[in-house]
């Protein structure tokens, strides 16, 4: 039987947000990607505009409290989106997460779980 070695410490929610980056290397901005899904350490959006692999971003998720989340971050992954021709799906982990982001994404991922269960209903 064969093993394969899990390299998420954190489990996955799918989400459905907006999300925007400036690029810390050469200041291109993006806004309007988004969201597929999230945990503690990373997002993964799908965008039109296709960022290089470790590029350093300063991120802005909309939560759809009024208040956005702004993080740094580094993307991990790049790959031609499956079902969007011209899209990307983009690999996003974050960095320097503070106690009050650890915070917000908590009640923002339980949202969504909470969201995915009462909808199932």
């Amino acid at each position: 039987m064969e093993h394969f070695e899990e390299r998420r410490k954190h489990f996955r929610v799918k989400a459905n947000a907006k999300v925007g980056w400036k690029s810390q290397d050469d200041g291109h901005e993006v806004s309007g990607a988004e969201m597929e899904d999230i945990s503690q350490s990373g997002i993964k959006v799908t965008a039109k505009k296709k960022p290089a692999t470790g590029s350093k971003l300063a991120i802005s998720i909309n939560l759809g409290t009024g208040k956005d989340l702004k993080l740094t971050a580094e993307v991990v992954r790049v790959e031609s989106a499956k079902n969007k021709p011209a899209y990307y799906d983009i690999g996003i982990k974050f960095s320097k997460l503070d106690i009050e982001h650890v915070k917000l994404l908590q009640e923002f991922i339980l949202d969504q779980l909470s969201f995915k269960k009462t909808s199932k209903k």
